[in-house]
């Protein structure tokens, strides 16, 4: 299987969990077994409003400006590349340094909690 195979199981129709929905258990539930459901369900949850809400930016890009599938499947090559592996995945971002006192700050963090400084981050980092 080539890199784009990889990328693009992603875009596949399929129910990828479908294959464990139809597994017995064999092992009596517990409560925790229940919360774990409950948070796999959750998970599923996300992902598919994640890929409704990518597929939406899509067909507007496609309908609205002109991209082709080749161009969107060059792009996920490239970001999946761009951190030295194709792997569909993108390798988690290094720590943030305080522009102003040089401090490690939070991934997500708005300000510094060392100086209160601003500290604009990628939204995407990981």
């Amino acid at each position: 299987m080539d890199g784009l195979d990889t990328v693009f199981d992603f875009f596949n129709p399929q129910d990828p969990f479908e294959k464990y929905k139809s597994e017995p258990r064999t092992v009596p539930v517990s409560s925790k077994d229940s919360s774990s459901q409950a948070e796999i369900n959750k998970l599923r949850h996300d992902i598919e409003r994640l890929l409704l809400i990518s597929e939406a930016l899509w067909t507007i890009l496609r309908d609205q400006h002109g991209y082709n599938e080749e161009t969107l499947q060059r792009r996920i090559l490239e970001i999946d590349a761009s951190d030295g592996k194709i792997d569909s995945r993108k390798a988690t971002s290094p720590p943030r340094k305080c522009p102003k006192c040089g401090r490690v700050v939070a991934k997500h963090a708005a300000r510094c909690m060392w100086c209160e400084a601003l500290t604009p981050g990628d939204p995407f980092a990981r």
